[in-house]
């Protein structure tokens, strides 16, 4: 059979390798599998159905996050609208999180995936290429429709042994054909590839939507087996930067520490960052040194809030005085830092968000985003405004990450105007001016535009 997996067109301005599909992709086996990735050819949703349906697929897979939920359905229907014969299947973090309501509002979905599904896709691909749906019902995280039209969900599992999954089938990505910057902040070299080497997160932020896809139990490839490939990343498409997509990637020092040893005993030449995030009470200053030896020259971290109000509503609980400190640490050792700020969040006032903008100058960052508030289907606290009637009408359309949500509070409208305010206060400094113009390529300047054009216009 023909599977064709996608990533369909988003807002986003990040355009990074889609890992999930290149997992889903190296686990299918006796099949033909190709990638389209809509963002990579800057193809819209027509384009990318006119795509689809010349290839012809026997089985068409995509993935999708809320943000590009509309779109990954639009082509869905389009495409069987043309050829119904097709089997058309969605996964990811949104479908994760509604399986239910995903295949009750999408007549053209056969088929939704929660949760990891890599065991799983390929369990169904054999089901479909032998003809024999029997013991669909025991496919973990499958969502479908039986025989009586009745909408089933199966049984949600997590893979224990990450080491047991094939590296992604990179020869399908091509990670050495995307853009030289993919999260748009800090690159040293050129070509890049993103890899993960953990999953699940043991920490409970109510925004975060990361556990309706990889649970809360944290499991984590060996080192051996992560070093192997970046090697083979370096060999076969001559990488020279790893970019660390983990949640959790410095939970366990040790863990850390023999990754960076390795790279500096191995004589690995490659530089690597954490553009995702890491906790930042994690760090000490030891292991930024050895981080910063191996290759490490750039960390983000998710700090959210300047106010120890909102950040005990958002369940984050992190210690101010930590962060200024590991900040002031990671400047020392000469690793570029990034903060990612929320702005909007339920029980945010005027006076906290002031305090946010106030603390993110205070801190030694040598850039900053200050994202809107979005309520992620699977994050904690979709779950309690749903359930207290505060997103009665949601048009996933609008759905994107510059929509501000009004959920009591602060009008969405105020909330764009701290955001453009926290932006102009944080990046119209002399300082931190400057270091961005220096930092800056004439070939970036359309990315570094499109950042601009979210927060101002």
């Amino acid at each position: 059979m023909k599977i064709l997996l996608v990533n369909p067109p988003t807002c986003m301005h990040v355009v990074t390798p889609p890992l999930s599909l290149g997992y889903l992709a190296s686990n299918i086996k006796n099949h033909e599998v190709k990638i389209i990735d809509s963002n990579k050819e800057n193809l819209n949703v027509n384009k990318t159905v006119k795509k689809i349906l010349d290839l012809k697929p026997d089985v068409l897979g995509l993935t999708s996050f809320t943000m590009n939920y509309s779109e990954a359905c639009q082509i869905i229907s389009k495409v069987k609208d043309m050829d119904k014969e097709i089997t058309t299947a969605l996964g990811g973090y949104h479908a994760s999180a509604l399986p239910r309501q995903v295949l009750a509002e999408n007549k053209d979905v056969d088929y939704v995936f929660a949760g990891e599904s890599e065991i799983s896709f390929s369990s169904l691909i054999e089901k479909i290429g032998n003809d024999n749906k029997k013991g669909i019902e025991k496919i973990h995280g499958l969502c479908y429709r039986n025989s009586k039209s009745k909408i089933c969900a199966n049984k949600i599992s997590i893979l224990k042994n990450l080491d047991s999954l094939p590296f992604p089938a990179w020869n399908l990505i091509q990670p050495q054909t995307y853009p030289r910057k993919p999260h748009g902040v800090f690159i040293q070299n050129y070509p890049i590839a993103p890899i993960v080497t953990s999953r699940g997160c043991p920490f409970k932020c109510n925004f975060c939507s990361i556990r309706c896809v990889h649970g809360r139990s944290y499991r984590a490839r060996s080192i051996d087996n992560v070093i192997k490939e970046i090697e083979y990343l370096i060999n076969e498409f001559g990488i020279k930067e790893i970019h660390i997509e983990d949640e959790n990637f410095i939970l366990y020092r040790r863990r850390v520490i023999k990754f960076c040893k390795m790279l500096i005993e191995k004589k690995i030449e490659i530089s690597w960052s954490c553009p995702n995030g890491v906790r930042i009470d994690t760090l000490n200053r030891d292991l930024l040194k050895l981080m910063k030896m191996s290759g490490c020259f750039y960390l983000a971290f998710g700090i959210e809030s300047g106010s120890k109000k909102m950040q005990n509503l958002m369940k984050k609980n992190l210690n101010l005085k930590t962060v200024e400190k590991i900040i002031k640490l990671t400047n020392e050792v000469g690793i570029k830092t990034q903060g990612f700020f929320i702005i909007g969040y339920p029980g945010e006032t005027e006076k906290s968000i002031e305090q946010t903008i106030q603390f993110s100058k205070k801190l030694l960052l040598d850039r900053a985003a200050f994202l809107t508030f979005v309520p992620l289907p699977g994050s904690q606290i979709y779950d309690e405004l749903s359930k207290n009637g505060l997103l009665k009408s949601i048009n996933w359309k609008r759905y994107k990450v510059s929509m501000p949500f009004y959920v009591g509070g602060i009008e969405g409208d105020e909330i764009k105007k701290y955001c453009k305010k926290a932006f102009l206060s944080f990046y119209l400094r002399p300082k931190i001016s400057l270091n961005l113009l220096r930092d800056m390529k004439i070939k970036d300047l359309s990315f570094y535009w499109k950042n601009i054009e979210e927060y101002l216009f």
